[in-house]
Formats: C-alpha cells, structure tokens, sequence
C-alpha cells in the first residue's frame, strides 16, 4: 500500500520531491518567499493579481476560506509542501471564481439558457457512481465534464478533448503529479483527462465542497459545511453549467458526484426536473472504501495520519449525508429516481444501462449500445488495480455500521459483503 502502519498512526510514503521541499522549506520561510500561514485577503490579492480580475461575485464564501485556512494553520500534521499545495489548491479556485465572473458578464445568451433534465448520479461514495458513470457518458446526446475542463471552466471549450487546448497539458501534468505523489490513487479513483469527470471541482469555487474534507482535517469547516444553506452553491454550480453549454451542448448533461447527498436540497433547488440514478452498497464497505480514500488523500501533504480518527470522520460524515439525502428524496417524484445496487453494476453493468434508460423513457440505439459494451469489455472493474482496504484498520465493524445503518438496510435490502 505504500505507507507504514503502526499502532495509532500510519507514515504515508514521501517521495524525494516532498521530502526536498520539507528540508529547505524552513530557509524559505526565513527569506520570506514561502508563507509559514495565510489569510483570506492575501489570498484573494494573490489570485487577483494573477488574472488582473477584481470581481469574485458574491462574498459569501469568505467564511468557508476562513475556515480552511484556519483548519490548515492548526494542523501540525501537515508538511509545509502539503500547505503549498493546499494552498494553490485554493487559488486555483479562487482564480476560477473571478474567470467565471468575467466569463458570465462577456456571455449574455446565458440568461436563456436551461439546463433540462440532466441525469444526476448520486448515492454514498464508492457505490460503483465512477463505472457506471463512465458506461452512461458513452451516449453521445450525454453532455459530461471533462477533468481539464471542470479545473479551468473559462473559456467555455467548443468541443471535448481539443488536442491543442493548454489546460489538457495542465491537467495532465496535475493528474500524473498527483499519481507520483500518491501512487495508490489510480486504483482507487482513475482521472481520465477528457473524462467524464464528476462535479466536485466546480463545486468546489464556492468553498463549500466535501472535497475540503477529503484533503486535510477541516474540523472547523466541517460543522460550517454541514450547517451551511447549500442553495447558493448549487445556483453558482448551475450558472457555470450554463455558461459551458454555450460552448457546446448535447441532449442532456450526465452530472455525478456521490457528494451530491451533502447538499441535495440545493441539488433540487436548482434542477426541480433532473433524473436521478441511486446508487446503493453495504455501508461497511463504503465507509472503509471512503476512509482509505482519504488516508490516501490527506497522505500527500501530512506526515502522520491517525487511521482510526479518519474512519470516524468518514463514518460520521457519511451517516450525515445519507440522513440528509433520504429526508429530502421524498421530494423526488418517483418517476424520477431509479435505485441501483453496487453488486448489479459490477455483475451486469449493461443491464443495469438497460434498466435506466426504460425507466426514464431513454432511447438506446445500437451504436450507443455497442460503445457501451466497447466500455464495458476494455475497462473491467480493478483494470487500474485493485483498491486493498480492511474496515478494522480505521475502527469499522459491523456492529457499529449495523447500528447506524439499520433502517437504510432494511429499506433499500442492502446486502452484506463478504
């Protein structure tokens, strides 16, 4: 797995350029050229002399900076490199923010444009959300993001997969660092340049996103994130929709991210019509899965992680947002929702297809068809590897999963995992 465990903590592996950048970290703090900690006003300087760009839109999101940047201060586990990192991770977000803003006002046909019926993926994470995502994004009249284009939104692209357009070549070059830097990634969440990529980075420009609490211990922002209104957030997601639609459009848009319970009544605030695809698994092997994610997440900028404290984090946050997504799906209008369960995905993903596109009245050609399975057969599941995790490494039992997630079991017949 490439870290060492001991009792209470896990070393993640450093590679060279981590542990160069930790040695001479301390000598550039000294002279000044690296920050020892951050603010929000710095931040919002730093990113508007970058892009010559002053208008952020709504200021609202200045209380979630704050938080992770105070989050991030408090965090002696945390590498200096790690805090670069997360630190250009908030003003690359930030920089998006006023290029959207500027983008908005130069785009006037986006006042009549309507994002109708998307097909929305969503369940608790690691339910098999990516495989079928990527089986679905194969319909040609499905318009997906793609990882180039959900980093740097602006300028709306023309087309997927443009050879020549720059942020390809960045993307790539963030993908493959981010590979180096956690070498156990590939196998547990594949980035494909041209896609489909899921919405959690353009989420992510109005700071309030669950990718923050995958990357660092956010305590602080984590009680903000769960008590905030998740409306405007899902507003700001939806506008940025609509201004990449006037690129270039399809028949519907195919969104996923497993976040999405987190904020569904935003989610159905801003798309009262979307379809929806439910993803369902044991919740012990979610947990595990999520919290292993995150060890791997955190373990490029933290030079100690508490395994047992990232399971109850994962633990906690996913009892949250499950609860919070099955008060709301009453909402949801039956015709629109469909349930699918993680062990029908990996057994026949293509029937699963089927199943879908019947309940919603979707046409399947035979072509679409046969790319689909084209999908199906070149990619198997684990075809990046497979992801090793043991839920007693981050204090999961079945007891306590079985405690908590009782009624949801029962509910959705929900099958234990061997």
């Amino acid at each position: 797995m490439g870290r060492a465990v001991t009792q209470h903590f896990t070393t993640p592996t450093q590679r060279w350029p981590v542990r160069l950048g930790n040695r001479i970290a301390p000598g550039l703090q000294g002279l000044g050229l690296l920050p020892t900690s951050d603010n929000v006003d710095h931040l919002l300087e730093v990113a508007t002399g970058a892009t010559g760009l002053d208008d952020f839109g709504d200021l609202n999101f200045q209380s979630a900076l704050a938080l992770l940047l105070e989050d991030m201060d408090q965090d002696n586990r945390l590498h200096p490199v790690g805090r670069y990192l997360h630190r250009q991770n908030l003003l690359r977000f930030l920089k998006a923010r006023l290029r959207l803003q500027a983008a908005f006002k130069r785009t006037p046909a986006m006042s009549k444009e309507i994002i109708a019926r998307p097909l929305i993926i969503l369940g608790l994470p690691r339910t098999g959300t990516t495989r079928l995502f990527n089986i679905l994004a194969k319909d040609p009249r499905h318009r997906t993001l793609s990882l180039w284009e959900s980093y740097r939104p602006t300028p709306a692209p023309k087309g997927p997969g443009h050879p020549g357009d720059l942020r390809r070549a960045f993307a790539r070059l963030e993908r493959n660092a981010a590979y180096f830097l956690a070498p156990d990634l590939p196998s547990v969440h594949h980035l494909g340049i041209d896609g489909p990529e899921e919405c959690i980075h353009l989420l992510s420009t109005s700071f309030l996103s669950y990718l923050f609490l995958v990357e660092f211990d956010a305590p602080a922002y984590h009680e903000y994130f769960f008590a905030s209104d998740q409306r405007p957030p899902y507003h700001f997601y939806r506008d940025i929709l609509k201004y990449l639609q006037t690129g270039y459009r399809r028949e519907r848009w195919l969104l996923k991210s497993p976040t999405h319970i987190f904020g569904i009544e935003g989610l159905l605030d801003a798309f009262p019509d979307a379809l929806f695809v439910h993803t369902h698994r044991d919740p012990l092997k979610v947990a595990a899965s999520t919290a292993s994610l995150t060890m791997i997440a955190r373990g490029m900028g933290a030079s100690s992680l508490d395994p047992k404290r990232i399971g109850d984090q994962a633990f906690h946050h996913l009892d949250l947002g499950l609860n919070r997504f099955l008060k709301h799906r009453s909402q949801i209008d039956p015709s629109r929702i469909i349930d699918v369960h993680y062990e029908e995905t990996v057994r026949d993903p293509m029937k699963v297809v089927e199943t879908i596109y019947q309940k919603f009245a979707l046409d399947l050609c035979d072509d679409t068809k046969a790319a689909m399975t084209q999908e199906i057969e070149s990619k198997p599941q684990h075809f990046k590897g497979r992801h090793h995790y043991d839920a007693a490494d981050f204090g999961l039992s079945r007891a306590r999963v079985d405690r908590a997630f009782a009624d949801y079991q029962e509910r959705f017949e929900i099958a234990q995992e061997s």
